[in-house]
């Protein structure tokens, strides 16, 4: 980074400690450029100042020790952030973050980085329980360092050796060397069928079931056995089951509630859907009797 006017640092701190400042505002009175307030930015948040961008302002975050929170206290905003950021739209839950935040500032910053780890504590639980079932058996070839065969959404199938999980950008990634010796990475979301490397995956067509998975469900959905992929797309997938068992399969399906949707043949749609009208008569009855 090439070295910049510190008295313009400073002058940027003076402006922020009267309060939100439209970004606009400081690149003109400082007649300087996006760029390089941007760097003058860096260098202060490294010297220590807690400075937020929202939109066109920024903001310095100052701490008034004002206020005093209890464990449980800070334990219950940090819920709520997860609560919200499972729940809301990115959009959304920056808007409560940032009013989190807002309260935060009434305390200090030892309680301020207290709510914010456990949250991204919480939050990597929250997501690493949701892909259980295929952390669980990566884990299984990543520690015997044996290869296996996975599908991807894209129907394409590859010939791995797993090395590590990792997160980057709040998403869990698989890293992993393939035949061509090449260490490459993808993303939990995009494996939809794991297997032994000498397993036959068999693409059935007889008495199939067509079901749709969407939303949150189809990026930690893992193929079942007789299951294929017919088509993928960025926010759900189209599954075929041919087990012979409809029963068993639709008890399942109709514990992915609103993220799943059986779309053939027209018999099963209507079996389906009597199963689900079946499970709301009893629960109507449950609570008429409470």
């Amino acid at each position: 980074m090439k070295s910049i006017d510190n008295k313009n640092s400073l002058n940027i701190i003076a402006m922020l400690l009267d309060g939100k400042i439209l970004i606009s505002y400081i690149l003109d009175c400082l007649d300087i450029s996006s760029s390089t307030l941007y760097k003058h930015i860096k260098v202060l948040k490294k010297a220590g100042f807690h400075i937020r961008r929202e939109n066109d302002y920024y903001e310095l975050f100052v701490y008034k020790n004002c206020a005093k929170f209890a464990n449980y206290e800070l334990s219950i905003l940090s819920y709520l952030l997860l609560i919200v950021n499972i729940m809301l739209p990115k959009k959304k839950f920056e808007y409560f973050y940032s009013a989190i935040n807002k309260i935060l500032c009434l305390t200090n910053k030892q309680n301020y980085y207290k709510v914010k780890d456990t949250f991204e504590n919480l939050k990597k639980a929250s997501i690493s329980e949701y892909y259980s079932e295929k952390i669980s058996i990566l884990n299984k070839y990543i520690n015997s360092k044996n290869k296996v065969k996975i599908i991807i959404k894209d129907t394409e199938e590859m010939e791995i050796f797993p090395i590590e999980l990792y997160w980057e950008k709040e998403k869990l990634n698989l890293k992993y060397i393939d035949l061509e010796n090449e260490t490459k990475t993808i993303l939990l979301d995009n494996i939809v069928q794991i297997c032994e490397k000498n397993d036959e995956i068999k693409f059935t067509q007889e008495n199939e079931t067509i079901f749709e998975i969407r939303g949150k469900l189809a990026k930690s959905y893992l193929l079942k056995e007789n299951e294929r992929i017919i088509d993928s797309y960025r926010d759900k997938i189209i599954v075929a089951n041919s087990q012979k068992d409809k029963d068993k399969l639709f008890r399942r399906l109709l514990r992915y509630d609103i993220y799943c949707k059986v779309l053939l043949p027209k018999v099963d749609v209507l079996k389906f859907k009597e199963m689900i009208e079946k499970s709301l008569a009893n629960i109507e009855e449950i609570s008429d009797n409470i």
